[in-house]
């Protein structure tokens, strides 16, 4: 299974694009996240990993 992301912001906030894609990218670096994505069974659990990831990177 392969893993696509589509990122979408408005024109007048690329920033927020950016953040969005540079914790995904560090996110993706981890086999384990990378195997619970791949595993999820539909979108409310991708948006609960994907939420988890974030709180962490602002943890950190």
């Amino acid at each position: 299974m392969q893993l696509f992301f589509l990122l979408v912001s408005p024109p007048d906030r690329p920033g927020d694009h950016l953040r969005a894609l540079e914790n995904i990218s560090r996110q993706l670096r981890d086999d384990t996240f990378c195997k619970t994505l791949k595993e999820a069974t539909g979108p409310h659990d991708v948006w609960r990993l994907l939420e988890e990831a974030d709180a962490q990177s602002i943890a950190s």
